[in-house]
C-alpha cells in the first residue's frame, strides 16, 4: 500500500513538474497580439494545431479575450495554472462570424495559458461518404481585455 501511494504521489509530482517547464510565450496583461497559426505548432490532432500564450492573471479578475482570423475558424481555449481547461469558445457569434471569445471570472492567481487553434480541421461526413480538411491555419489576431471584480 505505501509503495502504491509512493508511486502516484511521484507521478502527481512528475506531471507539476512537467507543466511547470512548460514555457509558452508569454502575452502582455492587456493588449494584443497578431500571429501566424501552422503547420510548425503544436500538433492536437485531427489535423488541428495551436499556438499557446501564457498569462500572469490575479485573482478576482475578469477576463475577455477575442480571438480573430478572416483565414481560419477560430477556437479560443483558456487554461488553468494546474492544466485543466477552464473555458473554451468556438464562433461567440454563431452564424455571424467565426470569431471566439472567452469571458470569465478569475478565482486563483496564477500562469494561465490562452490556446489557439482551429475548430474542425477534418470532417467526415457519413451521407455523401466524402472527407474534408478545412484550412486549419492562418493569420490571427488576439485581444486581452482585464477588469477587476468590485465587490456589491
Amino acid at each position: 500500500m505505501r509503495l502504491l501511494l509512493t508511486t502516484v504521489a511521484l507521478l502527481g509530482l512528475g506531471a507539476t513538474a512537467a507543466l511547470a517547464q512548460y514555457n509558452p510565450p508569454a502575452l502582455p496583461a492587456e493588449g494584443s497580439v497578431s500571429g501566424t497559426l501552422s503547420t510548425q505548432d503544436l500538433p492536437l490532432g485531427y489535423g488541428s494545431f495551436a499556438k499557446d500564450y501564457s498569462i500572469e492573471l490575479e485573482a478576482d479578475t475578469v477576463i475577455r479575450a477575442t480571438l480573430r482570423s478572416g483565414d481560419f475558424d477560430t477556437l479560443l481555449i483558456l487554461i488553468g495554472p494546474d492544466g485543466n481547461t477552464i473555458l473554451e469558445n468556438d464562433d461567440y457569434e454563431f452564424g455571424v462570424s467565426t470569431n471566439s471569445q472567452l469571458f470569465s471570472p478569475i478565482d486563483a492567481s496564477g500562469r494561465y495559458i490562452l490556446r489557439v487553434s482551429s475548430y474542425g480541421s477534418y470532417y467526415y461526413d457519413e451521407y455523401t461518404e466524402e472527407s474534408t480538411t478545412p484550412t486549419f491555419g492562418g493569420s490571427f489576431d488576439l485581444d486581452v481585455q482585464l477588469s477587476r471584480l468590485t465587490p456589491l
